[in-house]
């Protein structure tokens, strides 16, 4: 439900967008915000999608592994769309590949992010920040 904001999600999304908003109006005008979108563990392995639905869990015939088009992502995405000092990071495709590879980013008996998927995380995050920075030196934004 959360993913796709379904049964009074939508409503909770609004809201939390609306905290956050007045969050970063705090915050100065030439700070760069990065918003991290921890995906659901089901959306980055068959393995977990299929413990998780082990648990009753129902998936739309639209769910994809590895995909950032779930709405939680996209809605916090368009809503930020005119602050360029925001940027939403959904490593959702990447954490599937970590999957593929051999990762294990999950913890077996519940839906936390392990040491390694933690691990994995921050350098992710280490990246994309480097990346900003590397690019902001060279161009204003």
């Amino acid at each position: 439900n959360s993913a796709y904001l379904k049964n009074g999600r939508s409503d909770h999304m609004e809201d939390y967008l609306l905290r956050m908003n007045k969050l970063f109006e705090s915050i100065p005008e030439k700070t760069k915000i990065f918003i991290l979108v921890i995906p659901h563990e089901a959306q980055v392995s068959e393995a977990y999608k299929e413990r998780t639905e082990a648990l009753n869990a129902v998936f739309t015939d639209d769910f994809r592994i590895g995909s950032s088009t779930y709405p939680v992502s996209q809605k916090m995405t368009e809503y930020f769309s005119t602050d360029e000092r925001i940027e939403v990071l959904d490593p959702a495709a990447e954490m599937a590949q970590w999957e593929d590879d051999g990762q294990t980013l999950y913890f077996s008996n519940n839906s936390h992010l392990n040491y390694e998927g933690q691990k994995m995380i921050g350098e992710y995050l280490v990246e994309k920040i480097r990346s900003f920075t590397k690019h902001s030196t060279q161009t204003s934004w």
